[in-house]
């Protein structure tokens, strides 16, 4: 595990990336690849899951492991079907080590339904927390269903094995999206990655390498909970109340707040990368994080690991908070 090397820069500046995205050095059947360009629809992606023995040592061998991501409910049909044969894992706050204040925040960000901005240097676990608040959720009501189905059902991401969509959305678009495919619209509008993250979370990795221009455009649809899309003769209204939830390294390099290494940025690199944190939308988002790297003398405790709370825990508290709230605000226009 001393010998991994981390790339901390976007497909847009990695020379590997560069090359492989215009096909310097690539096979046929990536060149054909439908997933190319970031546009998966697939039902279930498996890949090598190298280095597990960094994260969960008695489940490492010299055979290796796959990692298995569901996106639909086929795929989890597949799954349910060949899982007795598999040892699997579900992602769950107990597996998160340290970071008690960022698990807090993300708990108090699920309860209130605000947005909330983690910024620490990579490897600290931003990723990791954003992934598993969809766990400490409540359920759908009803019509929540109904209103997601309904979205998804005009995008045209409805398949025979999900008519009717179940959980609540988890979106996480990269940081090259446009402004069409974040807020929607088009020659035949449709609804954007803000949209179909309605009722759920929508999570922005790497902040800070958006388009100034997407998050621009994000910040009355976020503040106004709908997104609307105006033609000459009619107006478009999709429904967009979302959990937003943004990670961002604290400079361009990433090491500003790291202690065991140096940041190459320049002061003026700096100031630009900050620029991008401090805008508009930013101050839409309630809750700003700052995260350090745990410790590894922690990481190595198991007494630590196993006094984790687990995400049921978690969600039960947020959902003791939420009927607070709605008693609270019960018969106004509030919720």
């Amino acid at each position: 595990c001393d010998n991994i090397v981390h790339i901390h820069e976007s497909h847009k500046e990695n020379i590997f990336m560069r090359g492989f995205l215009n096909n310097l050095y690539n096979r046929t059947s990536c060149s054909n690849c439908p997933s190319r360009g970031f546009n998966t629809q697939s039902d279930i992606m498996i890949g090598d899951f190298w280095e597990l023995d960094c994260i969960e040592d008695s489940h490492s061998d010299n055979r290796g492991m796959s990692l298995i991501l569901v996106f639909s409910q086929k795929g989890r049909d597949i799954l349910d079907r060949v899982k007795s044969e598999l040892f699997i894992q579900e992602i769950d706050f107990s597996q998160v080590v340290g970071q008690e204040m960022a698990k807090r925040a993300v708990m108090t960000a699920a309860a209130g339904n605000h947005g909330v901005l983690l910024m620490g240097s990579a490897g600290c676990g931003k990723t990791m927390l954003a992934k598993r608040i969809p766990t400490i959720l409540p359920d759908l009501k009803y019509e929540e269903k109904l209103e997601i189905t309904g979205i998804y059902s005009v995008a045209g991401l409805l398949t025979e094995e999900e008519q009717i969509i179940e959980t609540r959305p988890f979106r996480n678009p990269h940081n090259s999206i446009s402004v069409v495919n974040m807020i929607g619209g088009g020659r035949k509008p449709e609804p954007g990655e803000l949209s179909l993250a309605h009722n759920g979370v929508l999570f922005l990795d790497e902040f800070g390498e958006f388009n100034p221009a997407v998050i621009d455009a994000m910040r009355q649809p976020v503040e106004e909970g709908v997104v609307r899309i105006t033609r000459s003769f009619e107006e478009m209204i999709f429904p967009a109340q979302v959990l937003v939830v943004a990670a961002a390294n604290p400079c361009k390099c990433g090491n500003l707040w790291d202690e065991k290494k140096r940041c190459t940025c320049t002061t003026r690199q700096i100031e630009s990368y900050t620029r991008k944190l401090r805008g508009p939308f930013s101050d839409r988002i309630d809750m700003h994080i700052k995260m350090t790297p745990v410790d590894k003398r922690l990481l190595d405790n198991q007494e630590w690991q196993t006094a984790n709370v687990s995400s049921d825990e978690m969600r039960e508290m947020v959902i003791r908070a939420r009927n607070v709230q709605d008693k609270r605000y019960q018969g106004t226009i509030y919720k």
